[in-house]
């Protein structure tokens, strides 16, 4: 069952928050992340908003990659800077269909 985090970014501007995911995804990636993308949102509540979806294998590589990033001092760094914008944050359980 794979985990995938979804993180909802508000305000701040566009082209600094597209660049600062830019750098994250750099370090996702060594976390084991098998896919990071970024959205903005056209319709309902949150439009203008950006979206941000991580998706690791499994809970377990998940957790090994929160492990290791957190561990990782520009990483956290990075993630003081993205982090005034983060309005929301989910993590979701993959269901096979």
């Amino acid at each position: 069952m794979s985990a995938i985090v979804l993180v909802l970014l508000h305000g701040g501007d566009r082209d600094t928050l597209i660049g600062l995911v830019k750098k994250g995804k750099g370090f996702l990636g060594k976390g084991d992340a098998a896919v990071v993308r970024m959205a903005q949102i056209y319709a309902g509540p949150d439009t203008g908003d950006l979206l941000v979806a991580t998706r690791y294998s499994s809970f377990e590589a998940y957790g090994k990659a929160i492990g290791m990033l957190t561990k990782s001092d520009p990483f956290m760094k990075l993630m003081a800077q993205v982090s005034p914008f983060i309005a929301n944050r989910v993590i979701l359980s993959d269901i096979n269909l």
